[in-house]
């Protein structure tokens, strides 16, 4: 980010690993999606918090290797960040928010739709020589409505990145790796377990 610049963004494509299963119906098959990602990040008292809003859509999958309907998801993260003080070329934030998370199933067969819940999210970037490095985990319990909320349902992920072009180049480009688990047991809407673990792997860019 540009000194005392306010406003950032970025866009990336990854291409992921995506297991999944849904229980008692047997439903389980393995996805490589082209994933879409994007974020936008303001900071309304400078130095100290930032508004962020991103999100990610599977475009759709290279490989699938169940019969049954092709499945998509998507995810939309509100939060607020706040800035820890660090000195030097250090940032660490801590977020609070909210976490919508949805599956888009063809033929409605399997799956479950608009899982919602607070998150927590905590993100840390240093300097490694004259790039720069960057880690983060969130963890967002997730359920049917607010009023369903508890801990036994919930997604938890990390994300490492890490700047591959010059500092004097602009827009930055990021190589990313993102790894997530999410599993839902019984809900108020859903009566089968679901399991998803995704890992994937792209380019991000910073403007």
């Amino acid at each position: 980010r540009i000194p005392g610049k306010r406003f950032s963004a970025s866009a990336g494509l990854s291409v992921a690993t995506l297991s999944y299963s849904e229980q008692p119906i047997g439903v389980s098959l393995l996805q490589i999606p082209l994933t879409v990602k994007g974020s936008l990040n303001y900071e309304f008292v400078r130095s100290m918090f930032e508004a962020h809003l991103s999100s990610y859509f599977n475009l759709f999958n290279f490989y699938k290797s169940s019969a049954a309907d092709d499945s998509r998801f998507l995810g939309v993260n509100v939060r607020v960040d706040y800035l820890i003080p660090l000195k030097g070329p250090y940032k660490l934030k801590f977020g609070l928010g909210w976490y919508v998370w949805t599956m888009l199933v063809g033929d409605s067969s399997y799956g479950v739709k608009y899982l919602t819940g607070p998150e927590t999210a905590l993100s840390f970037v240093f300097p490694v020589a004259s790039r720069k490095m960057g880690v983060s985990i969130k963890y967002a319990p997730i359920s049917s409505s607010p009023s369903a909320f508890g801990f036994s349902n919930y997604e938890f992920a990390g994300g490492f990145s890490y700047q591959v072009t010059p500092p004097a180049l602009w827009p930055a480009v990021h190589l990313t790796l993102d790894i997530s688990v999410l599993n839902i047991g019984v809900i108020e809407a859903v009566q089968n377990r679901l399991q998803l673990y995704t890992g994937s792997l792209g380019g991000m860019v910073v403007f």
